[in-house]
């Protein structure tokens, strides 16, 4: 009797346990989702537009189709910064951007794919908020998730589900920043994780290099000086870690196997080019914008050229000083948690500060003749401002002998339900604040797509070329390049000119082909040939500047060969 009295309570006891297991889970996806509350709403806004890809998210569509075929993309997106100072074409690191599209490529409606972009950045922030968790308590998570949500006011709206590759590792930053503070206090489980994140950002776009590069250096070596004896990484994962890296730049390491030069000599030519650059001037009003006072990830300004104007003008003494004492602090940060053996705080600091290097680089190694690209270039400084900001404010509340005692103790409901709470309004003043993805030029494209699905053969091949004038800012070839997506998802054959074949493979500018469609905007489409499509669409570019432009599609039969770009 008394053994299964022993019994009744161990089961009891297991049953309370996973009781709180569960409530403790639906209390972290509920505080992870409402502070991506802004992202979802974005996802659904997509739907609602019938979002398509068209320009650089359709040059992405393609390669994403082409995973599964014999044009296998081997590296990422055109580099136009790399490419500006070199007489070849250069491309971001990898494709595994196009790798993570492959599947909603394919799929019937192009809208999956920013479906899954917006899936992927609602997982990100519930993973970085469920790390918080697991570092520094319920404190920490609430205000990870509040601070997140704040962070989001900062990125434009269509950012949120946008496929774009200086969009789209926005989120996935944050998420590795956690990760890459977990590790450095000994978790290293999620090292494989990690450094499939790290090569995520790293190939979708060369701005991510930086602070990929410097998370990854600086949660190993913090991980190393730390290091408990008997602790340490086993051989089953760092064989599973080198096996994921691997997998992740195979592609790469094949493109410069079997090509000459080959991508990554290409982008050191151009990273050693004697091209002048913005320089450090634009390095250090770049990190004192970053981190000091206001910084950007709290500042919501509806201008897309704002981060460049910034760079142009010297800061103010305020945020200068704001800027010097952050970093001041992150020193000081930095030399206690070495004195007390700590390494969480060590380790937060040190983060800290290569997020800070990482700006300061990013910015000053843009190419003056790519500037203007600092308007997304620099987006991700917002995720890392906050991230900085927050790490520094932890790391200060846990060495203060007090505020620690405090953030150990534990909560009772009713704060973990005004934590919940104030996350829940703040996510859900972001997401009803931040206007909505436009529904142009979604409306136009879709319409163009529908008369060709019913006008053009499926057999043989189409040539397909754009032309425009020096006023439409490239909204030509923005639809060319949907259609071309709409046609290799259909299952038809095409070639295109030069300029669009250059940016996805040289399998698209050869070949024969047995018709030409061409797409003009406000320019009297070609009289010889049969007009298949004409709509009037706002240019993406310049919504509110300019008047809707008339697009047109055209048909003729024509037998030609294109050549290679």
């Amino acid at each position: 009797m008394p053994m299964d009295n022993h019994r009744l309570g161990d089961a009891m006891n297991w049953g309370a346990a996973a009781r709180r297991r569960g409530a403790e889970l639906w209390l972290l996806l509920a505080v992870g989702l409402a502070a991506a509350l802004p992202i979802v709403l974005a996802a659904g806004y997509a739907i609602v537009h019938d979002w398509t890809p068209l320009g650089d998210d359709a040059y992405i569509a393609t390669r994403g189709f082409d995973v599964f075929t014999d044009r296998a993309p081997l590296v990422g997106q055109r580099s136009s910064g790399a490419s500006g100072v070199l007489d070849e074409t250069a491309y971001n690191l990898g494709p595994l951007l196009f790798w993570v599209m492959a599947l909603p490529a394919r799929l019937p409606d192009g809208v999956f794919m920013a479906l899954l972009a917006g899936a992927i950045n609602i997982a990100s922030v519930v993973g970085a908020v469920a790390l918080a968790r697991r570092r520094g308590g319920l404190p920490l998570m609430f205000a990870t998730a509040i601070v997140i949500a704040l962070m989001l006011a900062s990125l434009p709206a269509e950012a949120y589900s946008d496929v774009w590759n200086p969009s789209i590792p926005l989120m996935p930053l944050l998420l590795l920043v956690f990760l890459a503070w977990s590790i450095a206090c000994g978790d290293y489980r999620l090292l494989p994780v990690a450094v499939l994140v790290a090569s995520f950002e790293a190939q979708a776009h060369l701005t991510f290099v930086a602070p990929a590069l410097g998370l990854m250096v600086g949660a190993l070596a913090c991980a190393a000086l730390f290091r408990v004896k008997g602790q340490g990484l086993s051989r089953r994962l760092a064989i599973v870690t080198a096996l994921v890296a691997l997998a992740c730049w195979s592609a790469p390491l094949i493109d410069q196997a079997v090509n000459r030069p080959g991508n990554f000599v290409l982008l050191v030519r151009s990273a050693s080019a004697d091209e002048p650059t913005l320089g450090a001037d634009a390095g250090w009003r770049a990190l004192v914008h970053a981190f000091g006072v206001r910084p950007w990830w709290l500042k919501n300004s509806p201008y897309p050229l704002e981060r460049l104007g910034d760079l142009s003008v010297g800061p103010t003494k305020r945020a200068a000083a704001s800027a010097v004492l952050l970093l001041a602090a992150l020193v000081v940060v930095l030399f206690l948690g070495w004195r007390r053996r700590r390494v969480d705080v060590f380790a937060a600091a040190a983060l800290a500060l290569a997020l800070c290097a990482a700006v300061a680089v990013a910015a000053a190694s843009t190419p003056q003749n790519a500037a203007a690209t600092v308007s997304y270039t620099l987006r991700w400084a917002s995720p890392a401002g906050a991230c900085v900001w927050l790490l520094l404010g932890w790391s200060i509340l846990t060495l203060a002998p007090a505020p620690s005692r405090l953030l150990r103790a534990p909560r009772p409901r009713f704060a973990v339900a005004g934590g919940l709470a104030a996350t829940v309004l703040v996510g859900a003043a972001i997401a009803i604040r931040e206007n909505p993805p436009r529904s142009e030029p979604y409306e136009p494209m879709r319409a163009i797509i529908d008369r060709l699905d019913a006008e053009l053969p499926s057999g043989g091949t189409t040539w397909v070329e754009s032309v425009g004038t020096n006023e439409t800012f490239g909204m030509d070839s923005g639809f060319l390049v949907g259609i071309v997506y709409w046609l290799r998802r259909t299952g038809r054959n095409v070639v295109t000119a030069p300029a669009v074949a250059d940016r996805l493979s040289d399998a698209y500018g050869r070949g024969p082909y047995d018709r030409v469609l061409r797409l003009t905007v406000n320019v009297p489409p070609d009289p010889d040939a049969r007009l298949v499509a004409q709509v009037r669409a706002t240019d993406p570019l310049m919504q509110d500047a300019v008047p809707k432009r008339i697009v047109s599609v055209t048909l003729r039969p024509e037998r030609g060969v294109a050549a290679a770009p």
